[in-house]
């Protein structure tokens, strides 16, 4: 389990790192990428804003998003619209999202590969790398019997490259699901839901707090939302920012898609065009902390 730290005091990481322990698995801590650095001087044009370093780190090699920027206005470089020395907060608590899953994704493509082209010693064969990794928020709290839960669920589909691990029963109808013996009924009936595109279909199941990757395809997830970026931004090809409104970040003459930076448009987006398979677990393996938010789609 890796857990999205996002600095919101003390005792939300120690009571997050209490229930980890209780559950008896690996986990580790992520401090959530800082979206912002508020400049001294920041003007209208955005040029006291910039970007923190682990935002920028994890779309180092994705350019400037094919946005023609003014230099050094690295908000506008990543997609993010700026008005009188502002920028939207849903769009950089989004970004920050997208960004830390970016940076657990980019360690475990890492990892895989290292495990991958470490050969044994004995017959210089390739090991096999696949590992399952739970990124959660630091809100979520996973049920008693998420072990079983699972261990039921996985058998069902092996072509998947994301598991949602917290689904919305509302969203859930209409979903096609592959469950277990039909004869059993809910709750004891588990299933895991194919979520669809966006646009498309009714079953969407919009939550990104909790997601299952496999470390063997966290460079497809990766490339997959690379590829949604550029298709969307080469389909666009108007003045139009994230939020639907004309870009003010810097000029910019190519427009990023709605999707951006909101992580989960971007997974729809990546379903839509086939790049990805995604299900979501029914019933829910997590839950959210008490008196605590979610994400911030």
């Amino acid at each position: 389990v890796v857990y999205l730290d996002k600095d919101a005091g003390a005792d939300q990481r120690q009571a997050m790192q209490q229930h980890l322990d209780s559950l008896g698995v690996l986990f580790e801590r992520l401090p959530a990428a800082e979206a912002l650095l508020q400049g001294p001087a920041a003007r209208s044009s955005g040029d006291g804003l910039r970007a923190g370093s682990r935002v920028k780190s994890s779309f180092g090699d994705w350019g400037c998003l094919g946005l023609s920027c003014a230099p050094g206005d690295e908000l506008c470089c990543l997609g993010i619209s700026t008005s009188e020395g502002q920028a939207s907060q849903v769009e950089l608590r989004s970004l920050q999202t997208l960004a830390s899953h970016i940076l657990v994704l980019q360690g475990l493509r890492d990892f895989a590969a290292t495990v991958r082209n470490a050969g044994n010693e004995f017959t210089e064969e390739p090991h096999d790398a696949e590992t399952l990794v739970a990124v959660v928020e630091d809100v979520v709290r996973f049920d008693p019997d998420w072990r079983s839960k699972l261990a039921e669920v996985l058998p069902l589909a092996s072509n998947w490259d994301v598991i949602k691990l917290h689904s919305i029963s509302r969203d859930a109808q209409g979903c096609e699901a592959i469950c277990t013996d039909s004869r059993r009924r809910a709750p004891a009936r588990r299933c895991l839901l194919l979520v669809g595109d966006i646009a498309a279909s009714i079953c969407t199941i919009g939550t990104p707090v909790a997601l299952l990757f496999r470390t063997s395809r966290a460079g497809k997830v990766l490339s997959a939302l690379h590829a949604v970026t550029a298709a969307d931004r080469l389909a666009q090809g108007s003045d139009i920012g994230s939020d639907g409104s004309s870009n003010s970040s810097g000029g910019g003459t190519g427009g990023v898609s709605k999707a951006w930076p909101f992580l989960d448009r971007m997974l729809m987006q990546a379903v839509h065009r086939g790049l990805l398979t995604i299900f979501a677990a029914k019933p829910t393996v997590v839950h959210m902390a008490a008196n605590e938010g979610g994400s911030s789609e």
